[in-house]
């Protein structure tokens, strides 16, 4: 009953979190992609800049 009442506890915090969404277009460069992709994952802050100009 406890890891089920835990479960109900995430559910509703996932819930109440806003997600904010970039779509890449698909005809970007392939390096602009990897780019942006390395860049997420490696946790570091990116700026509109980044999305716009990822190669720079």
């Amino acid at each position: 009953m406890k890891n089920y009442i835990f479960l109900i506890l995430i559910f509703k915090e996932i819930r109440r979190t806003n997600l904010i969404l970039y779509f890449i277009d698909e005809k970007a460069p392939g390096r602009a992609k990897l780019d942006i992709f390395d860049r997420v994952n490696s946790g570091s802050t990116l700026t509109k800049h980044h999305f716009f100009k990822p190669w720079a």
